[in-house]
């Protein structure tokens, strides 16, 4: 009776291990699907970072067109001073093309502010996400090092269980009936 008990206990301890392997599969799969989501992430920012470098070159280039007339406007501001005539108005007319430079200068900046802004939200989220990864990654390695040495237990106990059952058969073996008996 007692062995028969160990016995049925042995069939139970199989089937932990078992609940334990589909443990660490779901822990796999969450790590998995962690990863996915960062390498998601990881291409998010990518996008965004060529887009906003883009953005940037486009700006650099409509500054740098911007500045090649704000140059011909000031060449053209002197050499107006040295006329004599409608002097005025043309300065006028240099000074209001010189505040719409300034004004689309001013908006390219405050675009330009806009952008690093979002960059730096996407950058801040992503060192969050990194660092919750590295956790649920340390989470897991703990969990599967317990998970180990539980099953390395259960064999030790699954192998003592094996023994005592061979020898109940050995037991059995000896105290059969012999041929004279009959």
């Amino acid at each position: 009776m007692c062995i028969r008990d160990r016995v049925s206990t042995q069939s139970t301890g199989e089937s932990k291990p078992l609940t334990m392997a589909v443990m660490d599969d779901d822990w796999d799969e969450a790590y998995h699907t962690a990863l996915v989501r960062y390498i998601s992430v990881q291409k998010e920012l990518l996008a965004l970072r060529r887009e906003h470098e883009q953005e940037v070159g486009a700006m650099q280039t409509e500054l740098e067109d911007k500045e090649e007339k704000m140059v011909v406007a000031e060449k053209t501001v002197d050499a107006l001073a040295d006329k004599a005539g409608n002097r005025q108005e043309k300065v006028k007319q240099l000074n209001q093309e010189l505040s719409e430079v300034q004004e689309l200068l001013l908006e390219t900046d405050r675009d330009h502010k806009k952008l690093s802004k979002k960059l730096s939200k996407l950058r801040s989220a992503e060192a969050s996400r990194v660092s919750q990864i590295s956790t649920t990654k340390l989470e897991n390695d703990k969990m599967r090092e317990q998970l180990k040495a539980h099953n390395r237990k259960l064999s030790g106990k699954m192998t003592e269980l094996i023994g005592l059952r061979h020898s109940v058969y050995t037991c059995l073996l000896y105290t059969s009936p012999s041929p004279r008996d009959s």
